[in-house]
């Protein structure tokens, strides 16, 4: 089993990497959010982030956002804006919302703390073979290994 996930994990995150001139796959930025919802509070969390995705389209926003939850009801949001001033962008566009309604659900109660932060994407460090186990429509799950490397180590 960990053999398919670790597969599936390699294609899912190569997958969306934009091809340079040589074939290979393109280092991108991507703007990571991390909401940690409270127990019993996901119903109320889900309906106010479905009115914050309603916001957004009418806003225009242009930068999908592909979200993910674990089981520790940690939701995973994660961004592509290419380099710094595709974010400059995105930021531009998410201060363009128009504020949550008046009675709308206010999922702040809901929410335990959020984590953001920015990532490159390394496709030269990843793996997908030409033919992987799964299609494209069957990948619903992704195993993530966060290595921390220590200076002087």
């Amino acid at each position: 089993m960990k053999k398919v996930i670790c597969v599936v994990s390699a294609a899912f995150l190569t997958a969306y990497a934009p091809q340079g001139a040589d074939g290979q796959q393109e280092s991108r930025l991507q703007h990571v959010t991390e909401v940690h919802v409270k127990p019993g509070q996901v119903p109320l969390f889900e309906a106010a982030h479905a009115g914050r995705n309603e916001r957004m389209a009418a806003a225009g926003v242009s930068f999908v956002a592909r979200g993910t939850v674990s089981e520790a009801l940690v939701y995973r949001f994660v961004t592509p804006v290419g380099d710094y001033e595709g974010l400059a962008r995105r930021e531009a566009e998410m201060r363009g919302m128009p504020s949550r309604a008046p009675g709308a659900p206010n999922g702040n109660d809901a929410i335990d703390h959020v984590d953001t932060y920015l990532r490159w994407t390394r496709p030269d460090l990843g793996y997908a073979p030409d033919n992987p186990r799964l299609a494209g429509a069957d990948r619903q799950a992704v195993q993530r290994v966060r290595v921390y490397v220590q200076q002087g180590k």
